[in-house]
C-alpha cells in the first residue's frame, strides 16, 4: 500500500518536473 502511493508520488513528481521542463524552454 505505502510503496503504491510512494510510486503515485514519484510519478506525478516527474510528470510535474517535466511539464516544468518544456515549459521552461
Amino acid at each position: 500500500m505505502l510503496s503504491g502511493v510512494a510510486g503515485v508520488l514519484y510519478g506525478a513528481d516527474a510528470y510535474f518536473s517535466f511539464r516544468q521542463y518544456v515549459g521552461s524552454r
